[in-house]
């Protein structure tokens, strides 16, 4: 007799450290069957369609839409826009485009989401409760605060999108 199981990991991660230098390790979630090979999914990202109304530019924040299967800018000032991922390039209203809502997010201008050219390494960015989808690396004073992840260089955003805090 023969018995199968799939088991689904949603993401394995390890921290490596080797003469004073640390790595971080990230996969993609995994499904892995016993007894056979192990085999990565892509679920790190998924495609909507852009409903701002306006362009949303490589590396802002974005929320889901109300109709549950678009996308808006980010707001924290808002508890109707929290982010859940961050858009992969440039999509135009109306159009369909890669979100990231795990892992990493490579850019090589990030002008558009932050306002400057450059990430500041090992800086936690936020989603801003002043211009919706915009990331910056202070926490909202007002509305609420959502980490949306660390630059773990100067074009690139490591992904740990946390649930928004209610500031007083």
């Amino acid at each position: 007799m023969s018995v199968t199981a799939t088991i689904a990991i949603t993401k394995v991660t390890a921290e490596v450290s080797n003469a004073g230098y640390t790595a971080h390790i990230a996969s993609a979630p995994v499904v892995a069957e016993i007894g056979g090979a192990v085999t990565y999914t892509a679920n790190d990202t998924v495609t909507r369609a852009n409903a701002a109304g306006v362009t949303v530019y490589a590396g802002m924040a974005v929320a889901l839409h109300t109709d549950g299967t678009s996308f808006v800018k980010a707001d924290a000032s808002s508890a109707t826009k929290p982010a859940f991922a961050v858009a992969g390039a440039t999509i135009a209203n109306g159009f369909s485009g890669v979100l990231h809502v795990d892992n990493y997010v490579t850019v090589g201008d990030w002008t558009d989401a932050t306002g400057r050219a450059a990430l500041t390494t090992n800086a936690i960015y936020y989603v801003s409760a002043t211009t919706a989808g915009m990331l910056t690396t202070t926490a909202p004073t007002s509305g609420y605060v959502q980490a949306v992840g660390r630059a773990i260089s100067t074009t690139t955003l490591e992904l740990s999108i946390e649930r928004p805090i209610k500031r007083a």
